[in-house]
């Protein structure tokens, strides 16, 4: 932090080039999708293409999200390994969940119908939603992580 920039510009610089890079690959890969499916001559609904391929838009909010104060914290390398045990101690948590429900007599498989019904705009819509609020969770958290640290 020797630059003339100040700690919180440094977070807002970290999330923005975070957006612009995950949007410049969403933006690559709908377009080499979308030309392997016009050069494979296949039949294509584009709404339908174009609705599917949003649903990525915030899955790469959510990955951001949850890296970017990692990162911060724990730096490079070690973010990488607490990544890695978070996202087992997430795996082992929604498995134990999904037991639990089971054995409460809920049906797991007639959720998951009922969301299936549900329209894929709604369902990328609620999704931009929670990733929008998880990305500004996340980027109050990382303001907070920076100003504690100490360089």
């Amino acid at each position: 932090m020797t630059l003339p920039i100040d700690r919180k510009s440094y977070v807002k610089e970290k999330y923005l080039f975070g957006l612009l890079l995950g949007g410049a690959a969403w933006v690559l890969g709908v377009m080499m999708s979308l030309g392997s499916h016009i050069v494979g001559t296949q039949d294509l609904v584009y709404t339908e293409f174009l609705l599917m391929a949003t649903i990525y838009i915030p899955i790469f909010m959510i990955l951001l999200s949850i890296t970017i104060p990692f990162q911060l914290k724990f730096g490079g390398e070690k973010s990488r390994i607490v990544m890695l045990g978070t996202a087992g101690i997430v795996f082992l948590v929604v498995r134990f969940l999904i037991n639990q429900a089971e054995n409460m007599g809920i049906d797991i498989n007639a959720i998951g119908n009922a969301l299936s019904a549900v329209h894929i705009g709604l369902i990328n819509l609620a999704l931009i939603l929670i990733a929008v609020v998880g990305l500004f969770i996340s980027y109050v958290i990382s303001s907070a992580i920076m100003e504690k640290k100490d360089f």
